[in-house]
């Protein structure tokens, strides 16, 4: 693998979820989750879920966590599943870690990998990308409304019954789960690093030693073999599929109880390479109320303040920023034109230079290349790329593969 592929950058971000009628992340008991004092959250774990059905539509091989089923129906245990992916499990915890790399979904998030009966083979992988818990940030209702459901089912509960069975499912009315999420690559490199400065030393130690046992000989052709393996790390391909993924992911997964949550908000901040700042998770500066514009209903986010109180004091850190949202259903709390500096940032003392993209800007792009990538501009302007469609964020990169012959 290149250097130059090899994703280098962190990323500081918010998604939003919407969820009107609906049950994004429900508990075992069918309920949507809530908090002690009755706000209703979710968990990373469906987030993450969906961004993997997503990722894996076109090729299921792509994942690796996810429920695998035997030909009889029944699931297959984490050993099982690895043998599915890549045959014998056997006991050299390097191929295995090798192995789990070279899948999309582990590179992403990582995996905790204890597969019973094969000892000595535990693998804790700490993954670069970080997800928190969603927290409804819905003013009006902070239960999100909850209401159940009785339905029925065309089926009797056992040969015999005179009725068939009656159930019930409970949705929330409304609610907008903010997820924080980050992405560090060295969370993956360094324990990578960690683990060939491992072999090198242990090579050494052998190497030093001018009459070795076979045992020994052995060990150390093992460790010359293991140090030839290419490790995969987090590429730049592999962030761009991401952020697909968390742009429509939710969307995407149409099934029963998840019908009508959908992504609302993507927030994407890239720092500059060699920047040491670290974000800290501001999601609490963010708050969704329903608001009517030209007598349609509309919902409002208010992520002004993300910016004016935190992420504008940060301006040298940054590489650049994305927005993407359905400007159709959705209203921001600031107003933004096409090449405007927001100075409303900070005071005016940092500088956001404003790319809108949008339909007409897509069709406009596909006679040139779309670049989207830092700024060189003679003020230094952070660039602040604003989508008025969530799918857009796709269409660009789309049009940023495609050779410049085929744009026109």
């Amino acid at each position: 693998m290149s250097n130059e592929n090899l994703f280098k950058k962190r990323i500081y971000g918010v998604q939003i979820i919407k969820s009107k009628n609906s049950n994004y992340n429900a508990d075992f008991t069918g309920s949507p989750r809530t908090l002690p004092d009755g706000t209703v959250y979710s968990t990373d774990k469906v987030n993450k879920f969906n961004i993997r059905k997503y990722l894996g539509r076109n090729d299921d091989n792509l994942i690796f966590t996810k429920t695998t089923y035997k030909h009889n129906l029944k699931p297959m245990v984490l050993k099982e599943v690895y043998e599915h992916h890549f045959g014998d499990i056997g006991k050299d915890k390097t191929v295995a870690l090798k192995n789990l790399l070279s899948k999309l979904d582990v590179r992403l998030f990582g995996a905790t990998f204890a597969p019973k009966g094969a000892d000595g083979m535990n693998i804790s992988i700490h993954g670069p990308v970080q997800v928190s818990y969603g927290i409804n940030r819905f003013e009006e209702l902070k239960d999100s409304g909850l209401y159940t459901d009785q339905i029925g089912s065309p089926y009797a509960s056992k040969e015999g019954a005179e009725q068939t069975t009656l159930g019930s499912q409970t949705r929330s009315q409304e609610a907008h789960y903010v997820h924080h999420f980050s992405i560090n690559p060295k969370n993956l490199a360094s324990y990578i690093e960690q683990i060939k400065e491992e072999l090198e030393k242990r090579k050494k130690k052998l190497e030093e030693n001018k009459e070795l046992k076979k045992k020994e000989k052995d060990e150390l052709n093992e460790i010359n073999k293991q140090l030839e393996y290419v490790f995969q790390l987090l590429t730049v391909d592999d962030v761009k599929l991401l952020k697909q993924a968390m742009a429509v992911a939710i969307t995407y997964y149409d099934s029963t109880s998840k019908k009508d949550s959908e992504n609302e908000l993507l927030l994407w901040i890239e720092l500059k390479e060699d920047s040491e700042k670290v974000f800290k998770n501001f999601t609490d500066l963010i708050k969704v109320e329903n608001v009517e514009v030209e007598k349609v209903k509309k919902n409002k986010i208010s992520i002004k303040e993300v910016f004016t109180k935190y992420i504008g004091n940060h301006a040298d850190a940054i590489s650049k920023i994305e927005l993407a949202y359905d400007k159709y259903n959705t209203r921001l709390d600031f107003d933004y034109q096409n090449g405007q500096d927001l100075s409303f940032i900070n005071g005016g003392t940092s500088k956001f230079k404003c790319e809108i993209v949008n339909t007409v800007h897509i069709e406009n792009k596909r006679k040139e290349t779309l670049e989207t990538k830092d700024s060189e501009t003679n003020d230094n302007a952070v660039p602040f790329i604003i989508y008025e469609d969530l799918n857009l964020i796709k269409s660009t990169y789309d049009i940023l593969n495609k050779p410049k012959a085929e744009n026109k």
